[in-house]
């Protein structure tokens, strides 16, 4: 977003143009003077602003085991032995492609081996998972279709020494044309992976408390 003069030099008009990042930085195709296409908006958005302590909204939540209480701006699941605790969008199956952004951050540990992050629902008993190791490891990519042997997808990807799993950190799934990529606060962490048509996204955790904000779920847009 910046301002611009008029072409008489007049007086100065505000002018929205895309950015986008490649190896360089930022990138943009502006200045421009004609109308640009609108990136889409979410079909889906929630900042967890209800009432404290109150569950999420049973209208776009449907919550299985653990213990999710909304309060100040954020979904939290605060049963940390809770084995498989899942929060899923009700009423979004994007099918074949979306964008999902999930921001989220440790509160307690169970397990030492335990994660939360995000799942796709591919259809009954099968899922991908996409989560943060709760030690700050790494990212994990499992797919599962037998509860009891996660298959990972790739090698858990290092998050570096720097990593605080007590703080926000977003995580951004692109799903189209049958596969996923990943990213952790703006960093491609897996790409090439398989992920069949979404019936289905959702909220997890295994084996700790975490807390959850700004989810949602949009369309491509162009580019």
């Amino acid at each position: 977003m910046y301002h611009a003069w008029d072409p008489q030099h007049t007086s100065r008009q505000m002018r929205i143009d895309r950015l986008t990042w490649d190896e360089r930085g930022p990138v943009s195709s502006g200045p421009t003077l004609d109308p640009q296409p609108a990136p889409p908006q979410p079909t889906f958005r929630d900042n967890f602003d209800g009432p404290g302590g109150a569950p999420p909204e049973p209208g776009s939540w449907r919550v299985s085991e653990g213990n999710w209480r909304q309060g100040a701006g954020e979904l939290a699941q605060l049963d940390p032995g809770a084995r498989s605790a899942t929060a899923q969008i009700v009423g979004v199956a994007p099918g074949g492609g979306c964008l999902i952004e999930v921001n989220a951050r440790l509160l307690g540990t169970g397990d030492a081996s335990g994660r939360y992050g995000v799942y796709l629902d591919h259809g009954p008993g099968d899922r991908t998972l996409l989560t943060l190791a709760a030690d700050g490891s790494g990212l994990l990519c499992e797919r599962v279709r037998d509860p009891r042997k996660p298959t990972p997808l790739s090698s858990p990807t290092a998050l570096g020494d720097r990593f605080r799993s007590d703080a926000y950190h977003r995580l951004l799934v692109d799903v189209r044309g049958g596969g996923l990529e990943a990213r952790v606060d703006g960093v491609l962490l897996a790409a090439g992976l398989e992920a069949p048509g979404v019936a289905g996204i959702g909220l997890m955790t295994s084996g700790v408390s975490a807390a959850f904000d700004g989810v949602s779920v949009s369309p491509h847009g162009p580019g």
